[in-house]
């Protein structure tokens, strides 16, 4: 069960900004450094996932779970990881992708999960579908005379 959730955008440079209160529970602070790892559930047709991690908070990893690439990075000045093209291309990450964090661990022990939302899209389902416009009501008329 996630303890928290985010949500950021993939910048031009592969970077992906993590939120200020998921970097303070996770203990992502600008200059340190932290592990990734790619990590895919076996016979599914899912996209891989992203788990970045402290060196002292090993996440969990599921026996279900294969490691497809592993790294190491540095949270930048600015609170972003910038991942490699490697990574970004087992992870069908593109600029202007939607990615969503979550908080997953034990008390001291916290790790962030980063999943795929696929492209970010400026208009809502309501606008591209369009809305529904109701005329005025029309009423009976009736005259009465006295």
């Amino acid at each position: 069960m996630a303890l928290m959730r985010g949500f950021s955008i993939v910048d031009e440079e592969g970077g992906i900004t993590i939120p200020s209160d998921i970097g303070k529970w996770a203990e992502l602070c600008p200059g340190c450094g932290v592990c990734i790892k790619v990590l895919r559930i076996k016979d599914t047709s899912r996209f891989p996932h992203l788990v970045i991690y402290r060196p002292r908070n090993i996440p969990f990893i599921s026996p279900l779970e294969v490691i497809m690439k592993e790294g190491y990075e540095q949270v930048d000045k600015q609170g972003r990881v910038v991942l490699s093209r490697e990574i970004l291309e087992e992870l069908r990450l593109e600029p202007k992708y939607i990615v969503e964090l979550k908080i997953h661990g034990a008390r001291g022990g916290h790790w962030t999960v980063v999943h795929n939302r696929g492209p970010w899209r400026m208009t809502t389902l309501q606008q591209r579908v369009g809305r529904k416009i109701r005329g005025e009501k029309k009423w009976n008329k009736v005259l009465i005379e006295y």
